[in-house]
This record gives structure tokens, sequence and C-alpha cells, in this order.
């Protein structure tokens, strides 16, 4: 096809929006040479560079974080939801244990999506991916060049027979921290729960971050424990008897988090009926299939949890772009549909053997980002997803197993690598991380990818501070035992690396991730809260507790902590790993992981 030939078709196709038979891809191919790699083929009317379906954690990641390569220009860029509202779906674990408002973790749809993305507010009935076109329900139709399909997945409650009305009813014992309108519901019946059997579940097949079946149970455990209601040590003799049902054979993917969490499950006298799947809730009584029997198994209860059954929403699974299981049918490593080349997918939509987590979508989305990118300039060389994921597990009030993993499934820990901890051992500054962290910047930065995230200083951030990496204090104690003798009598100062201000820890971090973070000091008194929080646990607190926070603050604000470098290399026979060349180190690992 001659260069002419090539810019007739695409102007004709500018101006009539329709398709003619020549694809994308074909003509991309045609005029590399001739024609600007992000031209877009319909940019005008309904027609779209990139139509991202589904408002939710990886739909909105993916929309702002293509918005800032600076490649596109105002409504180049269509995100598609019916959706009001968007919701931290994760914390509904934190809403199920008493320890966050669901009302907290919502934000409107609209608050959240940038002016220059095309906001289509509206459910989508199907797809037409041989004339890249997506159907909407309003009767419109959208064109796109690249098409990444993140809906996520449905709820099934009607699935379990019985179990809508039993949820619906608000005497009932029957709850879920699956659903908005349900989660708020689980606290109120733990607290009042005092005797009896409690049952918790987890189904077949796909569903929402698998560890969540456990970590209500675990938080209702603890809350029972503190109450006296539950005698982990003597389970025969106490008030309340614990079942865990799970579909699984294991009470979890991973072999190693699966070993530990089983280990939790028996030193806590928790039952397990492993391979049990529930469908039916009726008169106090609920119903699994077993793996290993024909027969129905019934088992009554007077307090139940139930993680219902997931999957697919019909206009994926209907389509010509799901798989035979109706999720979309994209390479596991690329996320680019193994049919139509110019569609990807991600999150809980995608067909990927992975876990369906938040944490998931952080890795997945840089990878379709950088390929969708790619593939509208002409390159054949995609980005590769490895598989990682995380669950953080609560496995009690102030503690979290932090579990990491890739395809395998095998373990790939970050603070393990770079502290030489065991993340399977349930740790208080990941229950944190989870509780408070997780949250903050879930709506500061991932979904709405702020292009200039704050980090909150509660002392002084010009104020400098010696820092010690726990990796080198380990390695000085090694080196002290080897040479016992010369150190058997010496006392050494506090030993740590140059004194250095959080505002150049925070600048060495954003220069390494390309962005550009602002440093403010909170006020006073705000701080005095934060430091009450990690310190006690509550920000409200006795004056007489408060003592110490505001002693710390007041030093911090005017002194800082400077200890002694000189020693610390002495000790380690080099010089010591600042926080920022921590933090840079973590981050780049990450992102090679994610770019192989």
């Amino acid at each position: 096809m001659s260069q002419s030939a090539v810019q007739s078709v695409l102007r004709n196709q500018v101006r009539s929006k329709v398709r003619s038979s020549i694809s994308v891809h074909q003509i991309q191919k045609c005029t590399l040479a001739t024609v600007a790699p992000i031209t877009s083929l319909t940019n005008s009317g309904k027609g779209h560079k990139v139509v991202v379906v589904g408002g939710g954690a990886a739909g909105l990641a993916v929309g702002h974080q293509l918005l800032r390569s600076g490649k596109f220009a105002a409504n180049d860029i269509a995100i598609i939801d019916p959706a009001d509202h968007h919701n931290y779906q994760p914390g509904w674990t934190l809403v199920g244990g008493g320890l966050k408002k669901k009302e907290d973790l919502q934000r409107p749809m609209q608050s959240l999506i940038d002016s220059k993305l095309k906001f289509y507010q509206e459910a989508v009935t199907g797809f037409e991916p041989d004339k890249n076109v997506v159907a909407l329900s309003n009767g419109d139709k959208i064109t796109y060049d690249q098409l990444v399909v993140a809906p996520g997945i449905k709820i099934n409650i009607e699935a379990i027979d019985g179990l809508s009305d039993a949820l619906q009813d608000p005497d009932s014992m029957v709850t879920t921290i699956y659903s908005y309108d349900h989660c708020c519901k689980v606290f109120p019946a733990i607290k009042r729960f005092k005797q009896g059997n409690a049952l918790f579940t987890q189904p077949t097949g796909i569903v929402k971050c698998a560890g969540a079946p456990q970590k209500i149970m675990w938080l209702a455990l603890d809350h029972w424990k503190q109450q006296g209601s539950y005698l982990p040590k003597a389970p025969s003799q106490s008030p309340i008897k614990m079942t865990f049902a799970t579909a699984l054979p294991v009470m979890f993917g991973v072999p190693k988090y699966s070993q530990r969490l089983n280990q939790l499950r028996e030193e806590r006298g928790v039952d397990a009926m492993f391979e049990h799947d529930l469908i039916s809730v009726k008169d106090k009584v609920a119903t699994f299939k077993s793996a290993n029997s024909k027969e129905l198994i019934h088992k009554p209860f007077d307090f139940l949890h139930v993680v219902p059954k997931m999957g697919p929403y019909p206009f994926i699974k209907d389509s010509l772009l799901a798989n035979e299981a109706g999720f979309v049918n994209v390479d596991e490593t690329t996320l680019q549909h193994k049919e139509y080349p110019n569609v990807w997918s991600l999150g809980d939509a995608a067909a990927l053997p992975t876990s369906k987590t938040a944490a998931a979508i952080t890795a997945q989305t840089p990878i379709v980002v950088q390929n969708v990118l790619k593939t509208l300039e002409g390159s054949k060389t995609l980005s590769l997803y490895d598989g990682y994921t995380s669950c953080p597990l609560t496995t009690e009030y102030g503690k979290v197993m932090l579990a990491e993993f890739k395809y395998g499934p095998e373990p790939k820990e970050t603070f393990g690598k770079f502290l030489g901890i065991d993340q399977a051992t349930p740790r208080r500054s990941f229950y944190y991380m989870k509780k408070d962290f997780f949250p903050w910047v879930y709506y500061k930065s991932m979904v709405k990818d702020s292009s200039e995230p704050v980090f909150a200083a509660a002392h002084d951030p010009n104020i400098a501070f010696s820092f010690s990496c726990v990796r080198d204090h380990a390695e000085v104690s090694a080196n002290v035992i080897q040479e016992k003798e010369r150190d058997f009598y010496a006392t050494y100062q506090l030993t740590s690396t140059m004194p250095m201000k959080y505002t150049e820890y925070i600048r060495s971090v954003g220069e390494f991730l390309g962005v550009t973070f602002q440093v403010k000091q909170v006020p006073y008194e705000e701080a005095v809260k934060m430091y009450c929080k990690g310190i006690i646990g509550s920000e409200e607190v006795d004056q007489v507790y408060r003592d110490e926070p505001e002693r710390l603050l007041l030093y911090y604000n005017r002194r800082g902590i400077e200890g002694s470098p000189g020693i610390l290399q002495w000790l380690l026979g080099r010089p010591g790993i600042t926080p920022a060349e921590l933090a840079v180190s973590i981050l780049e690992s990450s992102r090679e992981s994610s770019s192989r």
C-alpha cells in the first residue's frame, strides 16, 4: 500500500467515523515511517486512543498513569463505569473488624477522575473486537485504538441458596465483608456473639483476595479471646467453638504461608473442614458439598461469616474476549490478549494464575501502561509481569503476616530480601501498613495517581537525623561475635549513618521514581496524635500518656538525633546503608522484576 493510500484511509476514517477493512495494526505497520506513532485513528466523536473499561483500582490506575506519560491530549483516554462511587474494597476487612467506617473508605467516582479523561458513566453491554467497538447500555458505541479491560469480577451472593435473605435480616448472625451493604453488619454481630458455634467459610473458585476469608476470622478470634469468650488453649472448654470451612485442600495457596497459617490454626484451636464448599444457608444450618463424599454435609452454626461465590461479569463471559472460564484471555506475562493484540487486561477480570488483590494491580498496572505505549509507538518488545501479588493477612489485632509471592507460586518478599526477616512471622509494623498506610496511599496516589504526592512529616523535615539499617546492625553483631577478643570490653556509641534530613531522603526516592514529592510538616497537635498512635496505639489518650510523645516531638524538632557513622563504618568495614539507598534499592528491585 502506498503512503498516499494509507493517508487517505486515515482521513476517511476520521471524517466518517467508520472502520475500513484494514486493521489498526496493519495501518500502523504500513505507516511507521510517515505517521506519528500515537496519532489517533479515532480522535473525534466517541472514538479514543485508549478506552479503559472499569473504574476500579485497575482501571483508574491505568487511565491516570497513561495520562501522566504526557503522550495524550484531553479526551484521548476514556474510562467507562456505571458506578457513582468508588470503594477501597481491601478496607472492608477493617470495617468488619471494627477498625474503620465503610463511609471513610468510599469516594465519589467523579472526584477521582482527572478532567482530561473522558468518563462514560454507563454499563458495558458487549464488545466487537474485530471492529474495535465497545457497546454501552444507552445504545452508544465507543471506538478505540487500544482497549484495556478491567471491570473486576461479580459478587454472586445469590449463588448460595438462602444467603441473600440471611444477610438482609438484621437480626440474623449471618455476615460477610464482601459487600459494601453488608460489611458494616460484621463487627456488631461479632460483639453480640458470646456462645455457640462460629463458622467461617471460603468457596471454591476465584475470590477477591484469597486471604480475606481468614483475616476476618483471626480478628473475630482475637476479639472473643480478649472478651474471655474464646479459649484458644482449651477450645473444648471454650464458650465459643470456631471452625474454618474452605473449599481448598490447604489454608493458603502458597506453601510457605499455608504451613504457618495452619500452625496458627492448630495453636489457636480452630477446627478445619478442608475441601468443603458452602451451597446453602437455612435455619442456622450451613450445607456443604464435600470433595471426598457424595453426601451433603450439614453443619449447625450460631454465627456465620460467608465468602460468596464470585465470577466474571456476563458482558465479559459472553464476549469474544473471554476464555472458557469467562475471564479475559490474555497472556500471563505481557497481559496482551491472545487473539486481539490491541486488547489488554489486568486485575480481577484477567485470566491470570495469581491472587486477585490490589497489590497485584500495582504490579500489573505499569506493565499494561508500558506495553500500551510501546504498541502505539510501534515497538515489538513488551514488558513482562512475573505474577507478583501480596496479601497482608491480619492474624490478630496489631499483627499482620505480609505474604508476597509471584507465579509458581513462589515467595517474593520485599522486606525479607532487604531486611533479612521472615515475612511468614506476623509483625506489628505490617499491621500499621495494612490499617493506615495502604488506605492512605490508595486514594492519595494509586487510583488518582497524584502528580504532587505529599509526605507528611511529624517533626521539622529540615532537622537532620541519623538512621541505621537492621541488616547493618545484624552484620555488626556478627562481626563483634567473631572478633570477641577485640570487642569484649568495648562500649560503642550509637552507631548510624551520616545525619540526613527528611527532605533529602524523600528527594532521593522521588528522583528515582521521577516524581517530585512535597514535604510538609503537620501541625504540632496533629503530630502529637501521630506519635501517640505509633507509641501507644491510639490518638486519644490521657495527658499522662501524652508526656512522652510530646517530649520526643519537642526534642526532635530542636535537636534531631545524630549518631556516630565513623564507628558504624569501622565495625562494618564499609559505609552504612542510608535510608535513601535502602528505599531506592527496594524500589529498583521491584521495578527490575516487573520489567523482566
